[in-house]
């Protein structure tokens, strides 16, 4: 699975200026929008057979265009069979980071990290015992966990490993196939374990074997706590007594960077920035979240989810869907791991609300705590803030955070513009391209923005290759690449061992002969230069361009094919005087002519893989 952080999610689009002030749209077409809208819903949970599986929500609220779409579409429950509805509630998994950094910011405003503020380090803070804090953080030997500071936790610059992804050895990235789980991570034993783990639970669930067993004997119906200090004391290799007694028992060996030299996408920091609320709180992270966020917003049906003290939050939960299979009809604690880096359970209303309450800075006091929060740790004009991603786009600044269960959501200042939603499953890709249909959506309603122009196109490309019904058109991808490659290979052969007539009666021949040939080799560097991007670029950084972004090269990457349509096009007007004119012996018409039909091939396959941008597609 990939890394959904995906903060991910998480896009975070092409940098073409910013401009901050509210803006009206000319033009704006609500009803193209909410039909658009509706049409990719309905896509959403529906498969190829027509069958509805699933279920997914989405709510975008346009306040200056009066605008306000609240949709839902599948099935709610398994379980009952109920339709998916807006009073649903949904897991939001890493989109709960946004809450938990919130309220480290007010926390900072308030002055409870003192003079230093976000700079205070966990020594100073005294979060935890000194012969921890030596083990917390090793990178060659050396011990840095002492120098560790708040705002290197809210940014993922600490250099400390996922505590559930990532093991002693390696990382769940190296792992597409056990969903991005590194064998021996905590994610990997409570999935993969043959006796505890999900198959093992879903066989009893399913049959009732073995019989003398119960659902609290495997992992996922386990309770997990955050962390248990006099368990790790009397046996520190005890990985199942906490979340962070299991990090401390391997992963914290082999630290990826010492603090502040990198960012490295990590659930242990806000596990610790949970921690570390309760610890200057004196109250449990429900309680705090729920005083300090929930309440005052009116967010009446949202909680984390393995509050005991939430039950008058409690309204209507929907299936979150994993391995194929239902969790909530199943019965499955959605929070085993998650804490301070996740886990609130809310509904769209709920959602939407939060997105826009931190996007306006109506969670803090002073407009300069926001701005904090917004500061990219590198500098820059996108990437991870604190607990957000923030990016300066042409449609001014944007703020994002998605999850591993499906939801997300974002902010647009220059249109007011906020999106929530969630597909409620572990997928990616789902998520990722009902996304896309929303931006697709806002785009025919009239709003002109680089997000919702090249968003959708560069979502499919991170797709498409692993799509197994696109065979097809793959196939068609790849013959024209053997074609263009020998293109590139024969033409200087042709041009070094070819005898020039100086014929003065063949003057126009040679003429259109070498516009075709410089023609035909242009287009063909150019599509293999996309391919080749496409494959290096694209295809083995997918995970890093949802976190971060994309960057003015992919914005050209995606022009590439435009370019090419052209380029096709006049190839096709020159082939036939070619042939009707007969310029070339058969042999090289038909080389010539291949080129064309290769260029022809690899634009429609495109077509067929839904790559081009909007105005073409």
């Amino acid at each position: 699975m990939r890394r959904v952080i995906l903060l991910l999610y998480i896009l975070i689009f092409i940098l073409t200026g910013c401009n901050n002030s509210i803006s009206e749209i000319k033009g704006f077409d609500s009803q193209k929008v909410t039909e658009s809208l509706e049409e990719a819903l309905n896509e959403s949970v529906i498969d190829r057979k027509g069958t509805i599986i699933r279920n997914a929500a989405i709510c975008v609220e346009l306040p200056r265009e009066n605008y306000k779409y609240v949709g839902t579409k599948g099935i709610g429950r398994k379980d009952t069979q109920e339709e998916m509805t807006v009073e649903h509630q949904f897991c939001i998994s890493s989109v709960g980071k946004a809450v938990t950094a919130s309220i480290i910011m007010q926390l900072y405003e308030e002055g409870s990290f003192g003079a230093k503020g976000l700079d205070t380090t966990l020594e100073e803070l005294d979060l935890f015992p000194p012969e921890v804090l030596d083990i917390l953080h090793m990178k060659d030997g050396i011990s840095y966990g002492r120098n560790i500071t708040v705002h290197q936790l809210l940014n993922h610059t600490t250099g400390l490993k996922n505590v559930d992804n990532d093991s002693e050895s390696d990382l769940g990235d190296n792992h597409p196939e056990s969903m991005g789980y590194a064998p021996g991570s905590l994610n990997y034993i409570d999935v993969y374990d043959k006796t505890k783990g999900v198959d093992a639970a879903l066989k009893f669930i399913h049959e009732g074997v073995p019989k003398d067993g119960k659902l609290s004997d495997y992992y996922l119906f386990q309770p997990l706590p955050e962390w248990d200090y006099s368990t790790w004391l009397n046996n520190p290799h005890d990985k199942m007594a906490g979340q962070l007694n299991f990090f401390l028992d391997g992963a914290n060996k082999n630290a990826l960077f010492k603090p502040g030299e990198g960012m490295y996408y990590s659930d242990t920091n806000y596990l610790i920035l949970g921690l570390l609320i309760e610890k200057l709180t004196g109250k449990s992270l429900d309680e705090v979240k729920n005083e300090r966020i929930f309440k005052p917003l009116g967010m009446k049906h949202t909680y984390l989810s393995d509050s005991i003290a939430a039950q008058d939050r409690k309204y209507k939960l929907s299936d979150y869907w994993a391995n194929n299979e239902p969790l909530v009809s199943l019965g499955i604690n959605l929070s085993r791991t998650d804490r301070g880096d996740g886990a609130e359970i809310t509904t769209l209303a709920d959602l939407n609300t939060f997105m826009r309450a931190l996007a306006k800075g109506q969670l803090f006091k002073n407009p300069s705590t926001l701005k904090e929060m917004l500061k990219l740790p590198f500098g820059g004009d996108f990437g991870y803030a604190d607990g957000i991603i923030y990016a300066k786009t042409d449609s001014g600044d944007m703020l994002s955070h998605n999850g591993s269960s499906g939801a997300w959501m974002e902010y647009y200042s220059k249109y007011d513009l906020s999106i929530v939603g969630t597909v409620n499953e572990i997928n990616t890709e789902r998520m990722m391209v009902l996304r896309a249909g929303v931006f697709q959506a806002l785009r025919k309603g009239g709003l002109e923005s680089s997000t919702f122009k090249y968003g959708p196109a560069l979502i499919n490309l991170l797709f498409t290759v692993e799509n197994q019904s696109s065979i097809v058109p793959l196939i068609m991808l790849l013959g024209s690449i053997i074609v263009f490659l020998s293109v590139i290979l024969v033409w200087p052969l042709i041009t070094l061992f070819k005898r020039r007539r100086k014929n003065s009666g063949n003057d126009e021949k040679e003429s259109s002969k070498k516009s075709f040939v410089w023609l035909a080799v242009i287009n063909s560097l150019l599509n293999t230069a996309f391919l080749i991007a496409l494959i290096v670029n694209i295809s083995n950084n997918s995970d890093q361009i949802l976190i971060t972004g994309y960057t003015s090269f992919l914005k050209v990457l995606l022009q590439l094919p435009m370019i090419s349509l052209v380029l096709t096009i006049i190839m096709v007007i020159a082939s036939v005087p070619i042939w009707k004119r007969r310029y070339w012996k058969t042999g090289k018409s038909v080389y010539y002519s291949t080129i064309t039909i290769a260029s022809i091939s690899f634009l429609g396959s495109l077509q067929l893989l839904n790559l081009l941008f909007l105005p073409i597609v």
